[in-house]
């Protein structure tokens, strides 16, 4: 079982206009509601890609329902900590001309020390039993910077990361078993712009020597990079029709788990990543991956050694 840990929960509201202007009146042609989150996203795109999946952080009385109701229909078992209030709203607009979404976060509800607490033992707990836990998003105001950093620590199992700002850089200090920036976000990390995927390998090689095992770099439209100690591979972007952006990190994240699981090979785990967030590129709003097209894009996949 792989378990995720979703601290900052949102409602995520999908709108579509037909051609955005900025300081102007948008009419929405269609607009969808979801549970969400980027470790609600990533059990469920687990799920669908045939894993054993729960998911534990945060969620609040006023709106609880609509996250049990979205993760108990992905079969994803659900052991959270319930608080007073409500998860934030997070409102994705789509612009149909051009396929551009831009996105509006909320921070979400405070949290305080005992909430904090409890998610901790929580997390201590179910990591007692699982493969692997998944850190991944933003954390919640009261929250300290380091709580990856001091989960990753204190957990049974080997951790994933996938965050940015000071969550990715204190989380990254606990050495998890994969971190998955975005390059905007591997260079935010490094404090440096990177040039060439030499640059990039060394970069993250230097994290590496540190105690990560692999450094899952996605680089949009440029493709993706994976490297370890010996390995340092690049794919690049697959030619699909984009729906929507929004999950597809989390799906990539679920697709290199997928792949741990199920290859021994460096190659092919890489492509599970590649492929599935492909997938997940390829669905309208929050709907994330389908098995069908993921396994359809495993043989479209193009890997080269850097």
């Amino acid at each position: 079982m792989i378990v995720t840990v979703c601290l900052n929960p949102s409602v995520d509201k999908t709108c579509e206009v037909e051609s955005f202007q900025f300081g102007g009146t948008n009419r929405v042609i269609s607009a969808m509601l979801d549970a969400g989150g980027k470790g609600i996203n990533v059990a469920l795109a687990l799920k669908r890609l045939g894993q054993e999946a729960a998911a534990t952080g945060f969620l609040y009385n006023k709106n609880a329902d609509i996250f049990y109701d979205r993760l108990e229909k992905g079969n994803v078992i659900c052991d959270f900590i319930v608080s007073d209030g409500s998860a934030r709203t997070n409102i994705k607009l789509r612009d149909k001309k051009t396929g551009t979404i831009t996105e509006i976060n909320e921070k979400g509800a405070a949290v305080d020390q005992s909430l904090i607490n409890a998610v901790r033992d929580k997390c201590i707990e179910l990591s007692k039993k699982c493969e692997y836990m998944v850190f991944t998003g933003s954390m919640p105001p009261g929250c300290p910077p380091d709580l990856y950093k001091t989960l990753i620590n204190e957990i049974h199992c080997p951790a994933i990361l996938d965050a940015d700002s000071t969550a990715l850089k204190f989380g990254s200090e606990a050495a998890p078993f994969m971190i998955k920036p975005n390059i905007h976000e591997f260079e935010a990390l490094l404090g440096q712009k990177l040039a060439s995927p030499d640059e990039i390998v060394t970069c993250a090689r230097t994290l590496i020597a540190k105690g990560v095992k692999y450094v899952l770099i996605s680089m949009g439209s440029d493709g993706a990079m994976l490297v370890t100690k010996n390995d340092a591979l690049f794919a690049p972007r697959i030619d699909v029709d984009v729906q929507s952006t929004v999950g597809a990190g989390d799906c990539m994240v679920a697709g290199f788990i997928h792949g741990i699981s199920m290859y021994s090979d460096i190659e092919a785990i890489f492509a599970s990543a590649v492929a599935a967030g492909t997938a997940g590129v390829m669905t309208n709003g929050t709907g994330l991956l389908e098995k069908e097209t993921y396994e359809d894009l495993m043989n479209k996949v193009r890997i080269r050694k850097i």
